[in-house]
């Protein structure tokens, strides 16, 4: 089963992902349930999942990204997530002078359980990617980290997205559809989060190449490919994980 998920994950194309060029990503907790959901895009469709099993010293989880194993999201064994979103800050105009030795985010999922133990390791360094990204955790917390700092969330969710400021306003309306859903409705579930997804995918020359809605609480992964959100591939984290100790 996991050889053919994956064979279908890999969507034809000859081009590699560096960055992801326009993703939608959120956190939600309400009504006892938590979730974390996303749309990938980009202009090459090239995209692979993979495993790495837990050792003595680090946690489990699994990874969406790029062939060269350039992680775009990844969720551990303990439902802390992160994704993603590309952004343009220009890091020569922050004074970042204490830099983690290594990947942060890679070694943050290996050890640690929730955004409050995560936050521990974040202040004590300066974060140098261009990039921004959503951490949330099962207990309904989030964040969002970028070169300026850190943005706990405010109310039950947060969404990171990396639409460009022009003359002062935003280039797209995918965060707004996002907030607009999410702060109008009291619904918290896998069918109401989808709709969030389609309403703010994308087509053309950038497409979706992906979809997630993650259950942070239950390890269970839900996959839409190629902005199809009629057809579900489903990753349940623990048994996948599972077949690596067999």
């Amino acid at each position: 089963m996991r050889k053919y998920f994956l064979l279908i994950l890999i969507i034809l194309s000859s081009g590699f992902i560096s960055t992801m060029k326009a993703c939608t990503i959120f956190s939600c907790a309400r009504g006892g349930e938590v979730f974390a959901a996303a749309n990938e895009d980009d202009m090459t469709p090239f995209t692979k999942v993979w495993y790495n099993p837990a050792t003595k010293d680090r946690y489990a989880f699994v990874c969406f990204g790029a062939p060269d194993m350039q992680i775009a999201s990844a969720m551990n064994e303990h439902g802390l997530f992160f994704d993603y979103a590309a952004a343009n800050y220009d890091l020569s105009k922050f004074a970042l002078t204490n830099p983690y030795p290594g990947d942060i985010m890679w070694d943050i999922l290996g050890k640690c359980k929730t955004v409050k133990e995560a936050l521990l390791v974040l202040k004590k360094y300066d974060y140098v990617s261009k990039s921004q990204v959503l951490l949330a955790d099962k207990e309904g917390n989030s964040i969002l980290i970028n070169p300026k700092g850190i943005t706990e969330k405010k109310g039950d969710f947060q969404v990171n997205s990396n639409c460009n400021m022009i003359n002062g306003k935003l280039s797209c309306r995918r965060p707004e559809i996002a907030n607009e859903m999410l702060s109008g409705s009291k619904e918290n579930n896998v069918e109401f989060l989808k709709k969030i997804l389609d309403k703010t995918h994308h087509e053309g020359e950038l497409n979706t190449l992906y979809s997630t809605v993650c259950d942070l609480k239950k390890g269970i992964i839900y996959v839409y490919l190629f902005h199809d959100y009629h057809t579900v591939y489903t990753i349940n984290l623990k048994s996948e994980l599972k077949k690596d100790t067999e």
